[in-house]
């Protein structure tokens, strides 16, 4: 490029730049333009380049040169340049876009001729202008979109900050839709992720249970609303659904989340069980965890005594299916188990605890967490088992968990109670950074684990959303068992099993944006929360609204 100096130059010798990106003039702002140079004169010289003898095409200046001619003047000051046709262009686009005076379109055009006519890539692009490539792509991708949706860019409607969402709608009609909506004002712009996130989930689960968007678009759950706000459940939460008589492989899609709990007792001693829980490892890899319980309570529960003592049985077991997490063969503390078996709670925590030290020297051929859980009657019980974990040295180990076991079906006042005499002991304190996790077992309703969730506990099972058996039978929702009389199509099957582990999901999303002091529910009042009191004085947060 050579600069070849200012000069006052015919205005009828200067021609319009036909590579020009700008094609929309504001006719108001020209004259006020026109009005200011009146007054104050010309203070920067337009730029033109020099195609031959007396003819000139603009390269940056367009708009002072077209208020000059609404003066009607005969001259305007201009630098003149001599440089080749994609310099001459890079210039014009450059001007545009750091004054700010070109729209999304005018923008995406220039980019796309310079991509065009003088081979740019993006890359290019960005060290031109310097802005970021995936800016300018999204900028270009605006041309892919049908004239319909690029006639909001002129309207003011589709912006950038808008259209890096809007994109990402499944089709043209849904982004009409929006456009429309912002158009006519009826949705916030600070709304707009939101809503492009609630369609998108919709069709996603529409094509995965077979119906139609409308269906899901209008079936709400309990908090009022079909999508997940998976950021306000803490990411150090975990929850594992129990895979029970009626769970199969491909249910697991339908899981809020994808992490399975499974008795080995169970599976060893029940062959439609096993048989069902081969399915779902020959679909492992659809998994984030599968955790596998010694199903001390299930053994219990069918006075199956002997197994308590097949430690070794249990440990071939795991070997041979490698879940992510497995537990110790705890005995559990229950006047059932010591009125049957005819054995002494104390004689119980002595078999908790030799099974526990042939786990601890187990070494496990494949990577996983092994959990040690406590068991007892009470809080000093259970603080008890701990130091004996702690004196033969477990968590002295790599990738080792504590879990509480017996608590499932005491009141929320001992879980309470029990749990935070654990884990504000000094023998906690001195352990807790070594663990993977604390787990409390069969703790499934959401109240409670937003309770426990404070006291340290950071990871539940529970049968909570549905117990499906493979007739229909029957689900729990809201702590109330209900029975389906009449035979259950796969469909429909399916769809109560979304919609059962979705409401229950939403539930817990509500009962965590409580705790936080955030309104899920834009539609809703905003929730006022009282300040959570010392969870050692048991005034932990409750939800009044359900108490069981």
């Amino acid at each position: 490029m050579k600069d070849l100096g200012v000069f006052n130059l015919p205005l009828n010798q200067i021609h319009r730049n036909p590579y020009q990106p700008r094609v929309n003039f504001d006719e108001n702002k020209l004259r006020e333009l026109a009005e200011n140079i009146r007054i104050n004169g010309l203070l920067q010289p337009i730029v033109v380049r020099k195609i031959e003898e007396n003819k000139y095409i603009i390269i940056a200046g367009e708009r002072r040169y077209r208020a000059h001619q609404i003066l009607k003047r005969d001259t305007i000051k201009a630098r003149v340049i001599e440089c080749d046709d994609r310099t001459a262009y890079e210039l014009t686009l450059l001007e545009n876009i750091q004054r700010e005076d070109l729209s999304l379109l005018e923008e995406a055009r220039g980019y796309k001729y310079l991509k065009e006519q003088f081979n740019y890539k993006l890359e290019d692009l960005s060290k031109v202008t310097g802005k970021s490539v995936s800016n300018i792509s999204n900028i270009m991708s605006i041309l892919d979109e049908p004239e319909e949706i690029q006639e909001f860019v002129n309207k003011g409607v589709l912006t950038l900050a808008a259209y890096v969402w809007i994109k990402k709608l499944p089709n043209k009609q849904e982004k009409l839709n929006l456009l429309r909506k912002l158009e006519k004002e009826e949705i916030k712009r600070t709304n707009i992720k939101h809503y492009v996130n609630r369609i998108c989930n919709a069709y996603e689960i529409a094509e995965k249970l077979g119906i139609s968007v409308e269906d899901v678009l209008k079936r709400k759950g309990k908090a009022g609303r079909f999508d997940i706000k998976t950021h306000i459940i803490p990411e150090d939460l975990r929850f594992y659904f129990i895979g029970d008589y009626g769970f199969d492989a491909k249910d697991i899609e339908y899981l809020p989340s994808k992490r399975l709990l499974y008795s080995a007792f169970t599976i060893m001693h029940d062959k439609s069980i096993a048989k069902q829980f081969s399915s779902v490892l020959l679909n492992r890899d659809k998994l984030d965890g599968l955790f596998l319980d010694c199903g001390a309570f299930t053994c219990m529960k069918h006075k199956q005594w002997s197994f308590f003592s097949k430690i070794d049985e249990l440990i071939a077991f795991y070997e041979n299916t490698k879940p992510e997490i497995c537990t110790s063969l705890d005995i559990p503390t229950f006047p059932f188990l010591f009125e049957h078996w005819k054995i002494t709670p104390q004689e119980a925590i002595e078999m908790t605890i030799k099974n526990a030290i042939k786990f601890r020297d187990w070494k496990p051929s494949f990577k996983t967490t092994k959990v040690f859980v406590l068991q007892g009657n009470n809080k000093e019980e259970y603080l008890e088992c701990l130091r004996r974990y702690i004196d033969l040295k477990i968590f002295e180990q790599d990738n080792i968990a504590l879990a509480f076991g017996g608590i499932a079906t005491t009141s929320l006042k001992n879980q309470v109670e029990w749990i935070s005499y654990v884990t504000k002991s000094k023998e906690f304190q001195e352990i807790k950074d070594k663990l993977q996790f604390v787990h409390g077992f069969g703790v499934g309703n959401p109240e409670r684990i937003v309770t426990l969730y404070q006291l340290g506990v950071n990871s539940f099972d529970a049968v909570t959303t549905i117990i499906i058996t493979n007739t229909g039978g029957y689900w729990l929702r809201n702590g109330k068992v209900a029975r389906h009389i009449i035979h259950e199509s796969p469909l429909t099957r399916k769809v109560r099993f979304y919609f059962n582990a979705v409401s229950f999901w939403g539930q817990l999303t509500e009962k965590f944006a409580k705790l936080k002091g955030i309104n899920i529910n834009e539609e809703q009042e905003k929730i006022s929360l009282k300040e959570v009191e010392d969870v050692s004085n048991t005034e932990t947060y409750r939800d009044t609204t359900e108490e069981s």
